[in-house]
């Protein structure tokens, strides 16, 4: 499977799942608060693992930990991915189940000013409508990590963020952010292994739609709309599994208008 860096820009693939970026066995130490961090519950170890890899990779956790000073968990909350109120960081780019393009609205959508139903609600574009999907985002709340095994684009004692897990033709890899940049990870081609310091949040359903689109609707009306993952509320989604009624969308993009 092909490795890449992401463009900060570019940074989306839509999935929902568990992250595969994975510790592998570090209890929570007195390192850990020390340098304002504290470390979340060990996973267990992998299969084939010996005792003495763990406990070494756990020294260097520790280390790492210890290097960290008052100016450098300075520098590490300064790094962090841009998160909004809520704390969550955006994905935006290309989606994962779903293509750019046009769609048509099997159900009224709601558009609203950003990726949050509390923003402001914009326009409801009726059903059996066609609409343009311009963009996706995916919310997830970043999740610290430590680099433990150099390895590919990875030093030692990198500090990293889990934002995103990718799933694609039953594939599946992550990615992360260190200082600014979005990079794929999947350890088991890596090479680098990754510790992480917190636990994984997964963002609640109830309250929290994880996965956005920003449309394009009649009149030229652009807001973003929640689409759940191969959910029912849009036709022609996939270009991959096209359905009947897709051969009659329009056959050219819609004219953007400046600053919407």
């Amino acid at each position: 499977m092909k490795k890449f860096v992401l463009p900060l820009a570019a940074a989306c693939l839509f999935a929902a799942g568990a992250s595969l970026l994975h510790a592998t066995g570090a209890a929570a130490s007195p390192a850990g608060t020390q340098a304002g961090i504290t470390l979340a519950q060990a996973e267990p170890v992998e299969a084939g693992q010996g005792q003495a890899d763990d406990a070494r990779l756990a020294a260097v956790l520790r280390d790492c930990l210890n290097r960290s000073t008052a100016a450098s968990v300075k520098a590490l909350v300064n790094e962090k991915p841009p998160t909004d109120a809520r704390g969550f960081y955006a994905n935006k780019g290309k989606c994962q189940g779903c293509s750019p393009g046009w769609w048509r609205t099997v159900q009224p959508a709601q558009l609203y000013a950003a990726p949050d139903r509390k923003a402001a609600k914009i326009a409801t574009v009726p059903a059996g409508v066609w609409v343009y999907a311009l963009e996706s985002a995916s919310l997830a709340v970043p999740r610290h990590g430590v680099v433990v095994k150099p390895g590919g684009a990875f030093k030692r004692c990198d500090a990293v963020y889990h934002v995103y897990t990718n799933q694609e033709e039953g594939e599946t890899w992550d990615t992360v952010w260190r200082q600014g940049k979005l990079l794929t990870y999947d350890e088991s081609e890596a090479g680098a292994v990754i510790r992480w310091t917190e636990d994984e949040v997964e963002p609640d359903p109830d309250n929290v739609h994880d996965w956005w689109t920003r449309l394009q609707g009649p009149g030229g009306v652009i807001g973003w709309a929640w689409v759940e993952y191969r959910g029912n509320g849009f036709s022609c989604r996939w270009k991959e599994d096209p359905e009947d009624i897709c051969a009659s969308a329009p056959k050219n993009p819609p004219r953007i208008i400046p600053g919407r």
